[in-house]
């Protein structure tokens, strides 16, 4: 008898490659797109937290959604409302890549 191995759940961020004082400043979201793929079985009321952090802790209030995933079809969010705190952000004394 052979066995397979279960393909995982893939999650795909496309996000802003720079994280600055002046995106949280804007409100620019952090996160354009997120993308959940390969769900092996419907999972109702799943839930999904996000954070971002530097060197020095959270420069973001965390965000959690609860989603409704099904078996066999992506689901693709664009509307995420990830904000960067500016006091945090102005605290922060690295700035770069995302």
């Amino acid at each position: 008898m052979t066995s397979t191995t279960p393909t995982p759940i893939t999650i795909t961020l496309k996000g802003r490659q720079v994280l600055s004082y002046a995106m949280a400043h804007n409100e620019i979201p952090v996160i354009s797109r997120l993308a959940i793929e390969n769900v092996p079985a419907d999972l109702p009321a799943t839930r999904l937290c996000l954070d971002v952090a530097d060197a020095t802790g959270a420069i973001a209030d965390s965000q959690e959604i609860l989603l409704d995933l099904q078996a066999g079809r992506p689901t693709v969010l664009t509307d995420l409302k990830l904000l960067l705190d500016p006091p945090r952000c102005s605290r922060s004394k690295s700035s770069g890549r995302g």
